[in-house]
């Protein structure tokens, strides 16, 4: 009798599947699926908030402790995020010191291509360098943005709603370099010289904006 009662009551063995399900059933409790990040930064956090609350036993006799102790908290990270954005702004402006450095010398290499073809008479060529030059120097002073698709006059009709003083130079320009690109005569050693007069003015104001 007793063995069959103990026989009853044995329980019957689960089935893998049946393990597999309950485990898996557990797992999707929202207690157990926290990331690892997360569980951490909760750590972290609770740690410093028992920090804070020891330092507030400690200070809690002295007079205004708490307060003087959340006052210095608060100057650290301010000045903690003080540097941060010091840094920031620092590194931007180097990164902008870099590209305006890069800009001019690769201006100053184009200048000299252009003068080095104007001396062998390559006038045209010397001419569309040119071109290059007021391109590039208009567009990172944002004066019109640059597409291969645009002509000159789509460049001048940006330029005149901005109305800065590259108006007068590049109009003075686009006349000179549409007569000797599409005229009946050839670029010639005096139009040269004038488009670079009139790119010489524009990168003058380009530098004093």
């Amino acid at each position: 009798m007793l063995a069959q009662l103990r026989d009853s009551i044995v329980p019957t063995p689960l089935s893998d599947l049946a393990i597999r399900d309950t485990i898996a059933a557990i797992a999707k409790d929202p207690a157990y699926t926290r990331a690892v990040g997360q569980s951490l930064w909760d750590r972290f956090q609770r740690f410093i908030v028992d920090q804070f609350e020891r330092l507030f036993e400690a200070v809690s006799e002295v007079p205004f402790g708490r307060t003087v102790v959340i006052v210095l908290v608060i100057l650290a990270v301010a000045l903690v995020l003080a540097r941060l954005l010091m840094g920031i702004v620092a590194e931007r402006k180097a990164g902008n010191s870099d590209n305006r450095a890069a800009a001019s010398t690769r201006r100053t290499a184009q200048l000299a291509d252009a003068e080095r073809l104007a001396s062998n008479g390559e006038y045209t060529a010397a001419a569309h360098v040119l071109f290059a030059v007021v391109l590039a120097a208009g567009g990172a002073r944002g004066e019109f943005r640059v597409h291969p698709s645009k002509t000159l006059g789509d460049y001048a009709r940006e330029i005149r709603r901005r109305a800065t003083g590259w108006q007068q130079p590049f109009a003075a320009f686009r006349h000179r370099f549409d007569r000797a690109m599409y005229g009946d005569a050839a670029c010639s050693a005096e139009d040269y010289q004038g488009l670079l007069t009139d790119v010489q003015a524009m990168l003058t104001r380009d530098r004093a904006a």
